[in-house]
């Protein structure tokens, strides 16, 4: 089965490979154990539209915003 979670791109910074997705609002319990896993990180139950929406792990450079995705809405 292909996650839903989609890839994040590499990091603007420092270009590292190793991102994450940022998902924002109240996470069920397959969410729970996805973020828990590392495939992305939880950014809240509410977001504004200039929320970031990638981290990366290396240098914890956050980036992008929700309202520029248009998968989010």
């Amino acid at each position: 089965m292909e996650s839903m979670i989609k890839k994040a791109p590499k990091c603007p910074m420092c270009n590292s490979d190793k991102t994450l997705l940022i998902v924002y609002g109240v996470p069920d319990h397959g969410l729970i154990q996805a973020s828990n896993k590392g495939e992305f990180i939880l950014g809240g139950c509410k977001a504004s539209p200039e929320a970031p929406r990638y981290h990366c792990k290396r240098c914890k450079n956050e980036w992008g915003k929700l309202i520029e995705d248009p998968e989010y809405y």
